[in-house]
């Protein structure tokens, strides 16, 4: 038979380790959701940057067509005034813009290739 001393002793050291797993599960608990919420925030500011990011590359694409049309109007009219007779070929004002424009176009649609590979790779 148990003395009550020691039964006191051993209750009382039974309710002092529930209050202690009790804090440090709290503790724990406490801990999770704000890692829970960091996450979240994480995950809320990725879907945010994915979005941006996925409309730039779409501008990007659209403008990098765009892009195309001129750059194949400038390269036919180079291609006609090529096809002149010997006599009308000069390197006239026109033909130097038009060289001006081909080269402008070829530069502009590098860069965005580059944009969206760039976007793409993010994307991946």
């Amino acid at each position: 038979v148990m003395s009550f001393g020691t039964q006191r002793t051993t209750d009382e050291t039974m309710i002092s380790d529930n209050r202690s797993s009790s804090t440090a599960l709290q503790r724990q608990i406490q801990e999770s959701e704000s890692l829970k919420n960091r996450a979240e925030q994480q995950l809320e500011e990725i879907l945010r940057e994915t979005s941006m990011l996925e409309d730039e590359a779409a501008h990007a694409e659209a403008t990098h067509e765009k892009m195309k049309d001129p750059l194949n109007v400038a390269e036919d009219n180079l291609a006609i005034r090529r096809k002149r007779p010997p006599r009308e070929m000069t390197r006239d004002a026109v033909e130097r813009a038009l060289n001006e424009q081909v080269a402008g176009s070829k530069h502009s649609i590098r860069m965005l290739g580059g944009v969206l590979d760039a976007c793409e790779k993010e994307l991946a």
